[in-house]
């Protein structure tokens, strides 16, 4: 049988805390739940926080007002000129919420050990049509060992089009070669304009 283990609910209360702190009636758990969700959607969302690096967003609820805590590798870009961005923010999450928001920025002082942004970067490298090679290896890996003097892994699951290897495949030569060699319509028609013509 799998050993499968959450890796955050195995560390909480050792070296890791909640992503969410707050105690409620049991009548309303779901709904709060809910808000909280719906406000790491927003904030991750806004045009303010592109290109923010948001590591790890802390929902803390207290009587009268919902603390916010964005952890980012980019301080400078959620806060703005003069603190405007930060306003804008504010202002956009206190439409979706009868309580008073207030959001905290913390930095974070080594992005090239932080998972989340170490993930994120690799994505935005695959979709910019770069070389996973690049992306993964070389960048990361060695940014991440200079960081930490730890090895480090990374996995990338892709859901491959093609029709001869479907579901996640880890991004290998095979996977890769899977993805590039998917037939684009100019392929499928040339084969069957060479199929259709007669032999001679």
């Amino acid at each position: 049988m799998g050993q499968k283990v959450n890796p955050i609910g195995l560390r909480l209360g050792i070296n890791r805390t909640w992503a969410s702190r707050w105690y409620v009636d049991p009548k309303e758990y779901a709904d709060t739940l809910h808000e909280d969700l719906k406000l790491r959607k927003l904030v991750q969302s806004l045009p303010e926080t592109k290109g923010a690096d948001i590591a790890e967003l802390e929902i803390i609820r207290h009587p009268q007002r919902i603390t916010i805590v964005i952890h980012t590798a980019r301080p400078g870009v959620i806060i703005g000129v003069k603190g405007a961005n930060i306003e804008k923010i504010g202002g956009e999450l206190q439409k979706h919420v009868t309580k008073k928001i207030q959001i905290k920025i913390k930095e974070v002082r080594n992005a090239d050990c932080n998972a989340q942004l170490i993930s994120a970067n690799i994505a935005r490298q695959l979709l910019a049509r770069g070389s996973f090679r690049k992306a993964m290896k070389r960048r990361s890996r060695t940014r991440s060992r200079k960081a930490t003097r730890r090895a480090s892994r990374f996995d990338c699951p892709v859901v491959s089009a093609a029709p001869r290897c479907r579901g996640p495949k880890s991004i290998r030569k095979a996977a890769c070669r899977s993805i590039r060699s998917e037939p684009t319509s100019n392929t499928v028609s040339l084969k069957r304009t060479l199929l259709s013509a007669p032999s001679e």
